[in-house]
């Protein structure tokens, strides 16, 4: 790029979101309708607080996203009620609220803001929601018995505290779930038991338990459960399954069970 180009650009300001750094940058390009007609939008990791979400949310122009990633930027509940209340995201189909590389606080928008997420009204063509590292705790899977993001097929919720509770009401939705990241939430055998006997995961693909508290019973349950039927990837390294309970499952799911680590995360 010549020094003309370069000292045009300086002048010009940022030409498009990947060049954004601050709010009022963002702020700026979709005021000019830089936001009209795109599919992705990618704001990863730069705090930028919830009138990011708010700037977005009201925007006419992001009726056309697709995918939106605000990773690490700290939206809060505000932000993330204001996603789930917009009228302009009804085409979008992923969303990505797990923490940044630098900001690795997450999103902060706890069950406040996860439970808007999942009964949104509006979010009708969304399929992935990436919630991982967001404090939820085990009242925020009660939404989704509201009959939210009725298309939802991937659901992220790693690195939260879930725990039994939380499972146990996850398990009891009935949803076209394709795959479930439920790891390092303090799953223990009563929640495993409730995923291996409930019609969430009915016709799962992939699910991910790693590093929970799920021991000899928990691995029976999801040996012996009606649930996991259709799995081709289920992830428990660093839980407290036996060799008793490895052999069970085993049996049930071949070269589908994952003890090893290798695991998966949607990106």
């Amino acid at each position: 790029m010549t020094a003309l180009a370069l000292l045009l650009l300086a002048a010009c300001g940022p030409s498009d979101f990947d060049q954004a750094t601050t709010l009022p940058e963002v702020q700026e390009l979709i005021a000019k309708g830089k936001l009209q007609g795109r599919e992705e939008l990618q704001l990863r990791d730069l705090g930028l607080g919830p009138d990011l979400a708010k700037s977005i949310a009201g925007s006419p122009d992001a009726q056309s996203l697709k995918v939106l990633d605000l990773r690490g930027n700290g939206i809060g509940p505000h932000g993330a009620a204001a996603l789930a209340e917009s009228e302009n995201l009804g085409a979008l189909e992923a969303l990505y609220l797990p923490p940044g590389r630098s900001h690795i606080e997450g999103n902060r928008i706890g069950d406040e803001g996860a439970q808007a997420l999942l009964a949104s009204s509006t979010l009708t063509s969304l399929m992935i929601l990436d919630l991982s590292q967001n404090n939820l705790g085990p009242q925020s899977p009660v939404a989704l018995a509201k009959g939210g993001v009725p298309q939802l097929r991937e659901l992220v919720l790693d690195s939260n505290v879930l725990g039994d509770e939380g499972a146990a009401y996850l398990a009891a939705q009935a949803r076209d779930l394709e795959r479930l990241q439920l790891g390092w939430n303090g799953v223990g055998d009563l929640g495993a038991n409730a995923l291996a006997n409930g019609p969430l995961l009915t016709h799962a693909k992939v699910v991910l338990l790693s590093s929970n508290d799920i021991g000899p019973a928990g691995a029976a349950a999801l040996a012996a459960g009606p649930a996991l039927g259709e799995v081709e990837a289920l992830y428990l390294s660093g839980n407290k399954v036996d060799a008793t309970g490895e052999a069970l499952l085993e049996a049930r799911f071949g070269e589908a069970l994952k003890m090893g680590g290798g695991e998966m995360t949607v990106e």
